[in-house]
């Protein structure tokens, strides 16, 4: 229960970071950076989009965790 609880908290400071980040940017200027239409943007913030899944798949993999270093390797 515990672990639950803790990954739920992380994941939602991970989705906060990643919507300050937007917020910090702008939608408009991110869209243009990454090519795509700024209403996309939107949609990938609403409470069913791919940031809060992206945010609970970075904390399931360590990605903002302190204790360790997160290496890919393509093979």
């Amino acid at each position: 229960m515990e672990t639950t609880i803790t990954r739920k908290s992380n994941a939602k400071n991970i989705e906060a970071k990643i919507r300050n980040g937007i917020q910090a940017h702008s939608a408009i200027r991110i869209a243009e950076a990454i090519g795509v239409n700024p209403s996309q943007i939107t949609r990938w913030q609403s409470e069913d989009g791919i940031i809060p899944k992206m945010a609970r798949l970075l904390d399931c993999i360590g990605y903002d965790s302190p204790k360790q270093d997160l290496k890919l390797v393509a093979e």
